[in-house]
């Protein structure tokens, strides 16, 4: 019985710093709230969901929540929004969700060149994606001629960030997509 009481405490006492450290603040976290509570804005960045929303993914409801919560202004997409091989309740999402339609500036990728066209190469057919979330009517978002790039000027109280959104997709591995897509880059 002695013994059973010594594993015990000796548990007890290993246990007590664990418990202690999960129930405080990680240094990482805690720097973020405070730049949330005195930064003039915030954005949130996002990529590679595969089509995922909160009506089916845990971890979309809660960053959608950590979003809202933070009081970020706008969402930059970085692409691999959508994919053909899965479900996409994302576009759902973003048809029932006023916020996120109109604050979301997604960026064309393979998901959405794959969702839309034939396959990941099939460069630019994502761009409809922008459609879905009404990018061209925006005010001060101007899309290229391409239908998959554009450049927007998000107006945040007394500032105004500037956006430039290219599709420069993995396939094709082609030079001549690189040129292009420099060439159209004014100097």
């Amino acid at each position: 019985m002695k013994r059973i009481v010594v594993l015990f405490l000796f548990a007890v006492l290993i246990a007590v710093p664990c418990l202690a450290e999960e129930l405080a603040p990680t240094p990482a976290l805690s720097m973020m709230q405070l730049l949330d509570r005195t930064a003039d804005f915030s954005f949130a960045i996002m990529s590679d969901h595969k089509g995922s929303a909160p009506a089916n993914s845990p971890e979309m409801t809660r960053m959608v929540q950590w979003i809202r919560e933070s009081g970020d202004r706008f969402v930059i997409g970085l692409g691999d929004h959508l994919c053909k091989r899965f479900k996409n309740p994302f576009l759902d999402f973003l048809a029932q969700n006023q916020w996120w339609h109109d604050n979301f500036y997604p960026n064309i990728a393979d998901g959405e060149n794959q969702f839309y066209g034939t396959g990941q190469g099939d460069w630019g057919a994502g761009g409809k994606l922008l459609d879905v979330v009404g990018i061209s009517s925006r005010a001060d978002v101007t899309v290229r001629e391409n239908g998959c790039e554009y450049y927007a000027r998000i107006p945040v109280g007394r500032f105004t960030v500037h956006l430039i959104q290219l599709h420069y997709p993995d396939q094709p591995w082609c030079h001549s997509v690189l040129q292009r897509v420099h060439a159209a880059v004014p100097r």
